[in-house]
């Protein structure tokens, strides 16, 4: 990671901590390591594991004892991902008071949203007696994964595959084609992975689909940015699908990780149209959809495209289409180092129109007219601006596109042409960058409300002072 990513990231957290920092701190700080003389004596830690029910649930259980009764268990818990602050899950297992005590608690993915396969798990226990000393049970980590596939793996430049279905020829081939296409990526942009990517290869949609609770059933496959993972299915007879796949992939997996934060997302038109550029463009029906749509005029206006895409399959289509089309020149209007700059101001909160003004000298709606005049469309009218289509959060599954023409006519079971509204990027109910938001407004609300009062009975003061 370089210095300039280094920067950024501690330039959010800073950024994200300096609301209410008092409050915060009592809740994000994780106690210091308790000294000798504070800690149980001499616990002993019989059993301390995690029993997994992929993918529903995970159990961890915990058997220990002590010299003094133990009064109070606390487990905290979580997954390794990128986060904006320090945010530990806790749970209060049952259990007897006892000097030997045995508890267990579940985390159960179907009320909390899964975990994406190849996510490592993480927990360990706080342990209080009835004298009030404490004992912190070393932290311990499992891989989230099912053990119904004799998974085997390959390692690369900054990637490892994993797979189970072929042999070790195909294994060898995916990698290949994931490494060079992380290398076209860093000529397109200049960016290269921050740390290594996990890329699961499923034999078919429905192994893959049945790893992952609630993604729509036209999934085939998807990018876990915060986590470094990329799942995807791959039926057999579908490799050369599947390469275009992993670097639209790949490409999603290095701009979120480059330009993560919990307070901005980068325009729909960037990330999208920056993925297709990766994977090589449209097919040869997408480019001829995009030039029928721009001799008829019924292109969108970019800035509508900042946001979201229709959910009509068609409009989605021709979003994705345009946005290469506007990506590719915008590409080609400068270099990959100009491209990486134009991300990072994004990242760092920057409009997209001012960002696009100080390295390419137009706002987006100058984009939009410089594009249209390279492609031969009509020139981008006031009344065109003020429509905007019905949109949808995109998620950063492969774009309609590229599917496979018989898979996107196959039966029930497969991926079809229906998009899906949801969150994009994440697959939790609520993401933990917006549950840290909520914790830590509702903390800052509740340090105000003294200091709300005291002004309150000053002024009621003065104001009888004054009769």
């Amino acid at each position: 990671m370089d210095k300039s990513t280094l920067f950024r990231r501690s330039y959010r957290n800073t950024n994200i901590l300096s609301f209410g920092i008092g409050g915060v701190l009592t809740l994000l700080a994780i106690r210091a390591p308790i000294s000798a003389s504070a800690a149980i004596s001499d616990p002993t830690v019989d059993r301390n594991r995690a029993v997994l029910d992929f993918p529903n649930t995970v159990t961890f259980q915990l058997s220990i004892s002590a010299p003094v009764a133990i009064e109070r268990i606390v487990l905290e818990y979580g997954a390794d991902q990128l986060t904006c602050g320090e945010v530990v899950a806790k749970a209060f297992p049952d259990f007897t008071p006892a000097a030997r005590v045995e508890t267990e608690w579940t985390w159960d993915m179907r009320q909390s949203g899964s975990e994406p396969p190849g996510a490592r798990i993480w927990w360990q226990w706080r342990v209080t007696d009835t004298e009030g000393n404490e004992q912190l049970v070393e932290r311990s980590e499992i891989l989230w994964l099912d053990s119904e596939h004799t998974w085997q793996k390959a390692s690369g430049s900054s990637i490892t595959v994993h797979w189970y279905g072929g042999g070790s020829a195909f294994g060898d081939d995916m990698l290949n084609s994931a490494v060079g296409s992380l290398r076209h990526i860093d000529d397109l942009i200049d960016l290269q992975p921050d740390g290594m990517i996990d890329l699961y290869l499923y034999a078919s949609y429905e192994d893959m689909r049945d790893a992952v609770l609630y993604e729509p059933g036209w999934t085939g496959g998807q990018s876990y940015g915060e986590y470094n993972i990329i799942i995807l299915g791959v039926p057999e007879g579908y490799e050369e699908w599947a390469k275009a796949a992993i670097a639209h992939e790949l490409m999603h997996n290095v701009v979120d990780r480059f330009t993560f934060s919990c307070l901005v997302r980068i325009p729909t038109w960037v990330h999208e149209g920056l993925a297709m550029v990766s994977q090589g463009g449209p097919d040869e029906a997408g480019m001829a959809m995009l030039q029928r749509a721009i001799q008829r005029n019924n292109i969108f206006p970019l800035r509508s495209l900042g946001g979201g895409f229709p959910e009509d399959p068609d409009e989605a289509e021709l979003a994705y289409n345009q946005s290469y089309s506007v990506v590719d020149f915008l590409i080609r209007r400068g270099d990959a180092a100009r491209m990486r700059s134009f991300l990072e101001l994004l990242g760092f909160g920057i409009t997209a129109d001012e960002s696009l003004q100080k390295l390419y000298g137009f706002n987006v709606d100058g984009l939009d007219a410089a594009w249209r005049e390279s492609v031969g469309a009509d020139p981008l009218t006031q009344d065109a601006l003020a429509p905007t289509p019905t949109a949808t959060v995109v998620p950063t599954y492969k774009p309609l596109s590229l599917y496979p023409a018989d898979v996107q006519t196959a039966g029930p079971g497969t991926p079809t042409l229906t998009p899906v509204s949801g969150t994009a990027g994440s697959s939790r109910g609520v993401s933990w960058g917006l549950m840290e938001y909520l914790i830590i407004l509702c903390i800052c609300g509740l340090c105000l409300l003294p200091f709300l009062g005291i002004g309150a009975a000053l002024v009621i003061g003065i104001a009888r002072g004054k009769k």
